[in-house]
């Protein structure tokens, strides 16, 4: 973080596939992550830190070069599709569903859900809905790897289904 803030302050986000190894390797980490600009960083006592990130784009880590001080990688950004138009009636089932996961789901905040109501585009509300749920980290990779972005918002459809049936 310290890097990216002397920098240009942007950084490559991954997931690893074991929350439990502390000094991760190539093959603990997921390959596709999120290029993302930090916001903010506040240092809290007791060396931990609090950052705000903004997600640019989609990335593939497509080899890594260094562990120490911190893990390095060539990285190629990932451009999404260009999103057609129309799949308006899977666009309000989104929605109306995320309302609904939102009714069910007392830590929700009202900014989250105008926020889904407002947009109008498959794979941003696929990728905000992922995010904004309370899904397993393998899930939201599994989301993260969907490029398309209508099949991406198919699959959350029903991965939100299937996470309301818990809440219930």
């Amino acid at each position: 973080l310290e890097a990216a803030m002397n920098r240009d302050q942007t950084i490559f986000l991954l997931t690893q596939k074991d929350m439990r190894v502390d000094d991760p390797r190539e093959n603990d980490l997921y390959r596709i992550g999120t290029v993302s600009r930090v916001k903010q960083m506040l240092k809290l006592p007791g060396g931990g830190v609090r950052v705000l990130v903004e997600g640019i784009a989609r990335g593939i880590a497509s080899r890594f070069t260094s562990y120490d001080p911190y893990i390095e990688a060539y990285i190629s950004q990932q451009d999404a599709p260009e999103e057609e138009p129309g799949y308006e009636a899977l666009i309000r089932f989104a929605r109306r569903l995320y309302e609904e996961y939102a009714e069910l789901n007392p830590y929700m905040g009202m900014e989250t859900v105008l926020e889904v109501i407002s947009s109008d585009r498959p794979g941003y509300l696929a990728d905000y809905i992922a995010q904004n749920s309370q899904m397993e980290y393998a899930v939201k990779q599994q989301v993260l790897e969907e490029l398309d972005p209508v099949r991406r918002l198919n699959r959350v459809c029903t991965l939100l289904s299937e996470e309301m049936e818990i809440l219930r």
